[in-house]
């Protein structure tokens, strides 16, 4: 059913498609991504340590994770590790695969991750399918991702080739 999300100063809820309220939302900044069966929010738990809060569209909150942690994508979040980096998390809340610098939402089975000062890509066992070579890296969409170098910004295919180079217009890549 069709949704939206409405944040005043009433405090946040959930509207149908014809306006009514669905859910009300405890207090807070809440978001809810694009394509995202879940909305989130930062919070904090009792002792005050941070914490992020999902939330499904009937209102009823599914995982509290500690910590600040991303947004789900084909049922990834990241989670940021005390020290900095990030690691993988189901939706059931359980940490997998190896730590990276930073790890981007998963499109079309591949997340961007950083590696060092290099991006590179990710399957969803945190195995590397793309080597991290770039300066930059993009999410996937329809098995493309737009990535650089120093010299050059280009299209790849899920398995890195390249399939277009982007050119310069009006000093922007």
């Amino acid at each position: 059913p069709a949704r939206a999300l409405v944040s005043g100063e009433d405090g946040a809820r959930l509207i149908d498609e014809h306006g009514k309220t669905v859910a009300s939302l405890p207090a807070g900044d809440w978001y809810w991504p694009t394509g995202s069966a879940w909305l989130l929010r930062a919070d904090a738990d009792a002792a005050g340590n941070p914490v992020t809060v999902y939330t499904d569209t009937t209102g009823k909150t599914r995982l509290t994770l500690p910590g600040t942690a991303t947004s789900f994508s084909e049922g990834q979040a990241a989670v940021v590790l005390p020290n900095g980096n990030m690691r993988a998390v189901n939706e059931k809340g359980v940490e997998s695969g190896p730590t990276f610098s930073y790890i981007g939402p998963r499109r079309d089975g591949l997340a961007a991750v950083l590696v060092g000062d290099r991006y590179g890509y990710a399957d969803s066992q945190g195995r590397l399918a793309i080597t991290p070579v770039y300066l930059w890296a993009s999410a996937y969409a329809n098995q493309r991702a737009v990535v650089s170098t120093r010299d050059l910004s280009m299209i790849v295919d899920e398995r890195g080739t390249m399939v277009a180079r982007v050119t310069m217009e009006c000093g922007i890549r």
